[in-house]
């Protein structure tokens, strides 16, 4: 908040030994109130003006006369005190020059007879600041020196000779600090800093003031101190000092002291904006409740909140007008904090608030309501019929202008309707708001609240002097109540319908609405149920030759009473009769239509009484006959909305196929083959989806539709395995599709090529992918052309055009596989170069070249790391990075050394050799930390990364599950949806008939298990005819898709799956993580098993699996030699030799942790070592268990020599030699 400047002068006096002068004004007007005077304002200036000429005069001459004293005493004692008067003279001159200069400037000359002085009032400041200067200078004594001061200071400040001004008034406080009128001179001077933003400086004075209590400043004092402080920004004290000002002022003294009462509301004021910079708004209540009196409460909060408003501090308002509220319910200003916060509410948009609040402001305006019994007329006059309606009805206008803009908004239509009752709840009883109750009544009408609407119409008719407006209105509360009795039907209505037809049929014969009113006088009778007399008025109606829709209506209810008794052969042959001698063309068909109506009624009352599919059997034989019809039509779509909605899908699809080879004009036709698109979609009947979107591409006249509908006809059939259609048209989308696309659907022709079978195909891609320089599949080609280039060993082609390849302007990462094959080549180079030599001085040239061809390997490969993220190829990199190492430490190492040099040569040779490879063996080191960060398996250690080789060979690590058991995990698929989770297992296989009769999961389970994979599939279908059973089916599918190796549709339907349902999220995500290594072997699974190992499931393969997975991984070694029996009792087992080869090792590890070694070895002894791929794994953990639980060296010894044969890694063997020489050492 911006400084605020308060530059009242109200001590600054003139003083003297007779007379004080009157406070000045300032700009903020803390002034006593003007009093309103009867006179004009031009008389009160005229007036003014002559008294002010008649005291110029008398002050001229006192001047004069004065003047001539001086002259005489010259050099008395009594000259100084004579200068002294002159000098006020000069002062009152001053006053008096003002007044006139203000006068000539605003042309008042005329307001007076009498000539207006030409002096100027800064003329006499002058000779008064001189003379008070002759007395200060010459007369150091005299005793009115502190008045002579203080009135040269404010002469001074006159003029605005500020520093003149200060420098007096510092010398009067410092002199005279016994002076009466100190105080008086430090509120000055006060004043003088204040003005020039010295706010320090001011407080230092207004502090001081605070001495004289009794002083007349004293009051005005504490009020500017209070505001030094709040410039100061310490509102907390000025809020202290204005606390002072109230309490000094107290409202009693209004009478007698009007200044000061005046102080007390300008301190009340200023409190107002002070406090919002320190208390809360839960704290402003009590506050001003501590300070303020009742009357004064309410003002204050009501500034306070506006205040607040014009900072947008809304909810501040709300806090502490609502605790006035609550705690001064009688106040006057409660209505007033109500509209307030209304408004506010409507800033923010809170509409509901808004209502809210208008309401609380309308009951305490309610005639007898205790607020307005506690108020003067006068201020309910003003508050409750003057603001509060002029508040309502501008809210009212602004909402209903909003809603008249757009009836889409019937949040406002409806806002606008409460707050116009809240009008009418308190307007005068004795003089209606008739215009307001009819808008009400009209908008009622539009939001369909028929009953309130004619209840309005009614009181407006009832109470209107006007005929037209009695006609109108009354004519609108009888349709008002026809439309409640269409919605609503009551008896209560019924009469009101009944009385109201009868009062207008009555009052207005010649009325516009004579022939409809007696109409309705017969559809009460009809609604009464006393049909005779219904079909009485009728008659006379159906006759009416002038009103010709009257007379249609009537024949129309005629035929309703008909349907009523559900006499439908009459009610047909009736309208047949009405069909005879009806000459009008449209009447005829209304008539016809009405045959087909009854009919199509009897069809819905009989399926109100049926389950959904029932209902589908009626629509459909309406349909065969009626199909000619447009009823006939909306009962084939009203099934087809049915089997939607219950998820029939399969009857839906043939429903819908009949629907569009009868009806090829059908108007929604599109919207109609989307629903089956989804429907053979959500079936994963894709070849079908993918038939009819492309159809749906061919009725597309928009071009980028039509290739969105013809891309998704492709993407379907990818899906669904038939390649080469998706492919075809892929290649026909390329022709006229932009660059950018066109990389999208090369990526997508790629994936419909499989390299074992589609070569000459790849080739042809191939060649148009180069031709049009299409990235990055350009760069791909090119590098698996380089790929294959190596692979024949012909390096040289190879690393030309992978030079070639690497200056392309394609993505890095699509070039990084290029410069691995720089890498790979310069690597042979590296390691093919002999180390060889018989001269000594060769030798420094041999080691120099072999140094060089490793940097340029190992730049390569490294380079390669930072081209990539593909864990792959920078895990190969850095591999690649340590065969160098390895083989460059070697080569140097074992490197013949020439025969012509000496032992000792030899030897000096070798120990610098060593040192040379110091460095190679620590970057070695670093880079196999960086193989183990860039790992994406670092945490999943496996059979095949050896977890012992991070041991010493003093101690024996056990095999690890790793992640190489995701080779023989298998598709989960749960028995329920929700509950106690199983899943199916062999105990669930059952045979698997053609004729079998249920057709549900289980059964589609047993044929896919019994590898009759059509049958399975044709039940899968067969499952979406059962309602509801969405979710099944979609299971079914993805397991089907699973079983006829379609891995990524099977992906597509599970992934589709996870979204559309909250069941088996666990087991979704799994059989997705599975299909998405399924579909790219080289990707690792994103999910564990635990989602399957917390089922508790013993009886399937994938649950023993699983647990047992989990078991070893956790140590549960106890649980895992419980599951083992199980786990080899399952068919994956049994049938798996490479399952076997896995969990052996573990199986034999946990029974050993059991301390059954003996067992364990029959197990590892029960897959014979010939049958092993890896048998090192049988010997290390053999091994294992004689070193670790058998305490056997020698077996150990035995069995590790075995692995150590076995294995082809090196590291692994040298692991393996360090363990033997331990073993061997310590059974020595």
């Amino acid at each position: 908040m911006m400084n605020r400047y308060v530059t009242t002068l109200a001590s600054l006096v003139l003083i003297s030994t007779s007379l004080l002068a009157a406070p000045k004004g300032d700009d903020r007007g803390l002034l006593p109130e003007l009093n309103t005077q009867k006179s004009t304002e031009k008389e009160s200036d005229s007036q003014a003006l002559k008294s002010e000429v008649l005291i110029s005069k008398t002050e001229n001459k006192a001047i004069e006369a004065l003047q001539n004293i001086l002259k005489k005493k010259k050099g008395s004692p009594q000259e100084a005190d004579f200068l002294n008067r002159l000098a006020e003279l000069y002062m009152r001159k001053s006053k008096s020059g003002r007044f006139f200069d203000l006068q000539r400037s605003s042309n008042q000359k005329t307001l007076s007879s009498f000539p207006v002085a030409e002096a100027k009032g800064a003329d006499w400041l002058q000779k008064a600041i001189k003379t008070y200067s002759i007395i200060l200078t010459q007369f150091p004594k005299f005793v009115e020196t502190d008045s002579v001061l203080f009135n040269s200071a404010f002469a001074y400040q006159q003029l605005n000779q500020k520093k003149n001004s200060e420098g007096n008034y510092k010398t009067l406080i410092e002199h005279f600090p016994n002076s009466a009128i100190l105080p008086d001179a430090l509120l000055a001077l006060g004043e003088l800093l204040y003005d020039q933003g010295r706010f320090a400086d001011a407080k230092s004075y207004f502090e001081k003031i605070e001495k004289y209590p009794e002083s007349r400043v004293y009051v005005y004092g504490l009020y500017k101190l209070g505001w030094a402080n709040y410039n100061l920004k310490n509102s907390s004290e000025a809020i202290k000092k204005l606390k002072m000002v109230v309490e000094k002022n107290p409202p009693e003294i209004e009478g007698t002291n009007k200044k000061g009462y005046y102080l007390r509301k300008e301190a009340i004021r200023d409190l107002v904006l002070f406090i919002g910079e320190v208390y809360q708004a839960e704290d402003l209540y009590d506050f001003f409740k501590a300070v303020v009196t009742t009357n004064e409460l309410g003002p204050a909060l009501f500034d306070m909140a506006k205040l607040y408003d014009s900072y947008s501090r809304l909810k501040d308002i709300h806090i502490f007008l609502n605790e006035f509220i609550k705690k001064e319910p009688d106040n006057m200003y409660v209505v007033k904090s109500h509209i307030l916060m209304a408004e506010t509410y409507e800033t923010i948009k809170k509409r509901e608030q808004v209502i809210s609040e208008l309401t609380y402001a309308g009951e305490h305006c309610t005639v007898g309501s205790r607020w307005r019994k506690e108020q003067t007329v006068e201020a309910v006059a003003e508050i409750c019929q003057s603001e509060f309606k002029r508040a309502s009805l501008d809210l009212a206008k602004r909402w209903w202008e909003i809603w008249q803009k757009n009836k889409s908004h019937k949040e406002f239509s409806l806002l606008t309707e409460t707050i116009l009752k809240l009008i009418i709840k308190n307007e005068d009883v004795t003089a209606p708001d008739l215009k307001t109750r009819t808008i009400l009544a009209e908008l009622q009408f539009q939001l369909e609240k028929f009953d309130e609407a004619s209840d309005n119409y009614y009181f407006v008719a009832s109470n209107s002097k006007d005929k037209k407006e009695i006609h109108d209105t009354l004519y609108a509360s009888l349709y008002s109540i026809e439309k409640q009795l269409e919605a609503k039907p009551t008896d209560k209505k019924k009469d009101e319908r009944k009385q109201r037809s009868i009062e207008y049929y009555t009052k207005f014969s010649e009325g516009e609405h004579f022939f409809p009113v007696g109409l309705k006088v017969a559809v009460t009778y009809y609604e009464e149920k006393n049909y005779e007399d219904a079909l009485k008025v009728l008659a006379v109606t159906e006759k009416s030759k002038n009103d010709l829709v009257v007379r249609s209506k009537s024949q129309d209810l005629i035929l309703d009473i008909y349907n009523i008794q559900k006499r439908y052969t009459e009610l047909k042959s009736l309208s047949q009769s009405y069909l005879k001698e009806s000459k009008d063309e449209t009447r005829s068909k209304s008539l016809q239509k009405i045959y087909e109506e009854s009919h199509f009624s009897e069809i819905q009352v009989k399926n109100a009484q049926l389950k959904p599919l029932e209902q589908t059997q009626n629509l459909i034989s309406y349909f065969d006959l009626h199909k000619g019809s447009d009823l006939g039509q909306r009962a084939l779509l009203d099934a087809l909305k049915i089997y939607l909605e219950n998820k029939s899908l399969n009857k839906f699809t043939r429903a819908a196929e009949d629907l569009l080879k009868l009806y090829p004009n059908y108007d929604k036709k599109t919207n109609l083959i989307k629903d089956l698109i989804n429907s053979y979609t959500d079936l994963t009947n894709l070849k079908k989806a993918g038939e009819w979107s492309q159809k749906l591409a061919s009725m597309e006249k928009e071009k980028d539709k039509r290739h969105v509908y013809t891309e998704n006809a492709a993407d379907l059939y990818l899906l669904e395995g038939n390649n080469k259609e998706a492919r075809a048209i892929y290649q026909q989308l390329l022709t006229d599709s932009a660059k950018g696309k066109r990389i999208q659907l090369f990526a997508k022709i790629k994936a419909t090529l499989d390299s074992s079978k589609d070569q000459k195909e790849i080739q042809k891609i191939n060649g148009i992918i180069l031709e049009l320089n299409i990235e990055p599949f350009a760069t791909e080609v090119l590098t698996e052309k380089a790929v294959t280039l190596f692979n024949d060993k012909n390096y040289k082609d190879a690393f030309e055009l992978t030079m070639k390849i690497l200056k392309r302007d394609s993505p890095t990462e699509s070039r990084a596989k290029a410069r691995f094959i720089q890498g790979q080549i310069l690597e042979q180079e590296f390691t093919s170069q002999s180390m060889k030599t018989t001269k000594e001085d060769r030798l420094a040239l041999i080691i120099q070249l072999k140094t060089e061809r490793l940097e340029k390997a190992q730049t390569a490969y490294l380079s390669v790391t930072k081209m990539t993220s593909a864990p792959d190829l920078v895990r190969s990199s850095f591999e690649a990075v340590d065969r160098c190492y390895s083989h460059y430490i070697e080569s140097l190492a074992t490197m013949p050394l020439p025969e012509s040099l000496s032992a000792k040569d030899q030897a000096e040779l070798r120990n610098e050799i060593t040192k040379v490879l110091g460095p190679i063996e620590e970057k070695r080191k670093e880079n196999l930390a960086a193989i183990g960060e860039k790992d994406p398996n670092k945490n999943r250690k496996t059979a095949n990364v050896d977890a012992w080789l991070e041991t010493t060979p003093e101690t024996s690590a056990r095999l690890e599950i790793g992640h190489r058991y995701e080779l023989f995990l298998t598709l989960a698929v749960p028995k329920t949806t929700s509950g106690n989770i199983k899943l199916f297992s062999n105990k669930d296989v059952s045979d698997c008939r053609k004729d079998s009769k249920n057709i549900d999961l289980a059964q589609v389970y047993s044929c896919g298990e019994k590898f009759q994979i059509d049958l399975a599939d044709s039940f899968a279908a067969q499952m979406s005819d059962k309602e509801n059973n969405l979710e099944q089916v979609q299971w079914a599918n993805g397991y089907v898709a699973f079983k006829k190796g379609q891995f990524l549709k099977a992906q597509w339907i599970f992934e589709k799956l996870l979204k559309e349902t909250q069941n088996n999220v666990g087991l979704i995500q799994y059989n997705i993580s599975l299909l998405k290594q399924k579909n790219k072997p080289d990707a690792t699974m994103d999910i564990n098993v635990e989602a399957l190992a917390n089922l508790n499931d013993i009886d399937s393969y994938m649950g023993l699996y699983s647990r047992f997975l989990i078991s070893y991984k956790n140590k549960d070694y106890k649980t895992v030699d419980g599951i083992q029996y199980d786990l080899m009792k399952q068919r994956e087992y049994t049938e798996n030799a490479g399952l076997r080869e896995y969990v052996i090792p573990f199986i034999a590890e946990s029974l050993s942790q059991v301390e059954n070694t003996e067992k364990a070895i029959k197990v590892l002894d029960s897959l014979p070592a010939a049958q092993w791929k890896n048998p090192e794994y049988l010997y290390f953990s053999k091994a294992r268990i004689y070193e670790v639980f058998k305490n056997s060296t020698e077996r150990a010894i035995y069995f590790y020599d075995l692995a150590n044969k076995e294995t082809r890694l090196a590291d692994k063997k040298s692991w393996l030699v360090k363990k033997l020489d331990f073993l061997k050492t310590k059974k020595q």
